[in-house]
């Protein structure tokens, strides 16, 4: 029997619409809060830009705080 594969679907004709929260605490701190009842569960994701990309010219190590 051969390999079944998955069809793919070219992301150009995807839609996704997913309803969103977005704030921004006085710290600077961006929360995106999506509520989904479909599951008794909890996720949180963290993403933290850090490293010499994010650090400003002349201001060195101040990044990696």
């Amino acid at each position: 029997m051969p390999p079944r594969h998955a069809a793919a679907t070219p992301a150009a004709d995807v839609k996704v619409d997913i309803p969103f929260t977005k704030a921004t605490l006085p710290n600077g701190l961006t929360l995106i809060l999506h509520e989904d009842h479909t599951l008794p569960m909890v996720a949180v994701n963290t993403i933290v830009k850090v490293g010499s990309r994010f650090e400003e010219t002349g201001r060195t190590g101040f990044a990696h705080l």
